[in-house]
Order: C-alpha cells, then sequence, then structure tokens
C-alpha cells in the first residue's frame, strides 16, 4: 500500500493545533485542502480521528494512538534530510520571549540576564505576563519560546519540567514583629495582612495550605504582585506571606523582619514549559539550560 507522507503531516499538524485552519495555516496549504486530507486520512484508518469541538477539534481515541507514531516518524524523516541548526551563544544575535509569571519576572529572569549578557551578548529577551489561559499554540508556532510559572494542568503536548521549588515566610513590618524567628498563631491572625493575589495558580496552593492548618487572616489589602505588597506593608503594617524568595530580596531592609510562618505551609513547584516541536532548536535548548543552571544558583 502506498503511503503519502504529506497526510501524515496534517495529521501531525492538526493534532498539535487541534485546530484545521491553524494547522493548514502552519504547513502553509488552504484549510480545503487539509480538510480533504484529513478525509483521506479518515478513509486509510477508518476513523473519524479528529471530532469537532468548540474551538477546534478533539482527537478520537484512535488518533492519540497513532500521534506518537506519526510524530516520531517524521522527526526521523527530518533529521534524515537535515541536522538542526546550530547556535553559539558567543556570536549568535536571536531574541527570545519568555511568558512568565510575576514570580519570575523577581527573582530569576534578572538572574539569567547577567548570565545571558556575559555569555551571549547578542541575546535579547522579551517577558511577557503568563496568564491563566496560555495556549499551546503559542509555544508551537513561536510566538512564545519558553513559558516559566505552575503548570498543575498544563495544555496538552507541552513538555514541562520542574526545574526549582520554593517556600513561605512572612515579611513583617519591624515594628509590628515580635520578638523570635516565628510568628505564633495568635499574633498571625491578629494582624492585618497585605495578600498578594496574582493570576494563575499559585494563589490557590498557599491559600490551599492555609485552609488546611486553619489559618486565618485579616485582609486588609489584596494586590496583584509581589513587589507591591512589602511596600504596603511599609506604609499600612502588618504582614505580608510571601515566597520564601521573593521575601529574602527584603532581609536588608531596616525596615521589615522576616518571619516563619506558624505552621509549615508546605513548597510549591516551579515549571517551564515548551512545545517538543522545537526540542532541536539549539537555541531554544541553550536558553532552558541556562534557566535551570541559573535557578541551581538560588
Amino acid at each position: 500500500m502506498a503511503y503519502d507522507l504529506n497526510l501524515l503531516r496534517v495529521f501531525d499538524a492538526v493534532m498539535e493545533e487541534r485546530n484545521v485552519t491553524a494547522a493548514a495555516a502552519r504547513l502553509g496549504i488552504s484549510q480545503s485542502a487539509a480538510s480533504a486530507a484529513l478525509s483521506r486520512l479518515r478513509a486509510i484508518f477508518d476513523d473519524e480521528l479528529f471530532m469537532r469541538a468548540r474551538y477546534g477539534v478533539i482527537p478520537t481515541d484512535t488518533a492519540l494512538a497513532v500521534a506518537p507514531v506519526v510524530a516520531e516518524t517524521l522527526g526521523r524523516l527530518d533529521r534524515l534530510v537535515q541536522d538542526a541548526p546550530g547556535f553559539d551563544p558567543a556570536t549568535g544575535e536571536r531574541r527570545f520571549t519568555i511568558a512568565a509569571s510575576a514570580y519570575f519576572e523577581c527573582v530569576l529572569i534578572p538572574r539569567v540576564m547577567t548570565r545571558a549578557s556575559r555569555d551571549a551578548p547578542k541575546v535579547s529577551v522579551v517577558v511577557q505576563p503568563l496568564t491563566p489561559d496560555l495556549e499551546a499554540t503559542d509555544l508551537a508556532t513561536g510566538k512564545i519560546d519558553l513559558a516559566l510559572g505552575r503548570f498543575a494542568d498544563p495544555p496538552e503536548h507541552l513538555v514541562v519540567r520542574q526545574f526549582m521549588e520554593d517556600g513561605f515566610l512572612c515579611l513583617v513590618r519591624r515594628g509590628d514583629a515580635p520578638r523570635g524567628r516565628r510568628l505564633t498563631r495568635n499574633r498571625f491572625e491578629a494582624m492585618k495582612h497585605i495578600v498578594v493575589s496574582p493570576p494563575g495558580r499559585w494563589r490557590t496552593g498557599l491559600f490551599r495550605q492555609l485552609k488546611a492548618a486553619g489559618l486565618s487572616r485579616r485582609v486588609l489589602l489584596t494586590v496583584s504582585h509581589f513587589l507591591a505588597a512589602p511596600l504596603a506593608v511599609a506604609e499600612t503594617g502588618g504582614c505580608a506571606t510571601l515566597p520564601r524568595k521573593i521575601a529574602e530580596m527584603f532581609a536588608d531592609d531596616a525596615r521589615f523582619r522576616l518571619l516563619e510562618p506558624p505552621v509549615d505551609l508546605g513548597r510549591f513547584p516551579m515549571h517551564m514549559a515548551w512545545h517538543p516541536r522545537h526540542r532541536r532548536d539549539a537555541g531554544r535548548a541553550w536558553l532552558r539550560q541556562l534557566i535551570q543552571d541559573v535557578s541551581k544558583g538560588l
């Protein structure tokens, strides 16, 4: 039986994009040509392969079973045709776009850029806010090279790797801080609290831990960014429970004291995510390794 490899490329594109129009645009063909290819594939596999959904299509069980084999086969063929392009950080000129949570903008990105400026002087980075509705297609098309945040329920077909974790500290205005290194439960619950509630899933972890521990907070102000909380605490007093590495940025600030929370609030994982379509891109691989190396020094 003769096989048309172009049909498999259409199948692979629709699997990754979950949208026939987007898959056609990615392949540089018309939507009608992509639809015709899918019709031929349905006849070959005797299966619908993709069902209509509100925002595109969803694969059938047969499509899900076939997809890894198709992706691996096409990848091998691509490697036979040409090797992945190289990237020399010392001389390469490249601009990367990273979707990052506010946590990473504060804790990691400045340190990454210090290393990048030294090792890759022609590299620049654009940081965009990481939103809860991160689209896998943005990573697939290269609109975003890498995403940094928490991915408890990541979009399908992304590679997600945990590469660091953090815990929590209480940042307290010095005049309001008790003696010792830890807040008591009574003191914690009696204080005014500045609460950080950024977009995304970070807030659910801390809120869930506080609830499990039976701790309540008398909320004075809710802000959307980590760096706004210390400024508010300095003015209004009280306490802000922050990721440890954020709070430690203010360890030498005479206005504050850093105290352990009344109970162990656990640790939370942080991830990087990228699309497997770009796994062989040497520049993106260099960026991922750089971020991992810098994170080990935190």
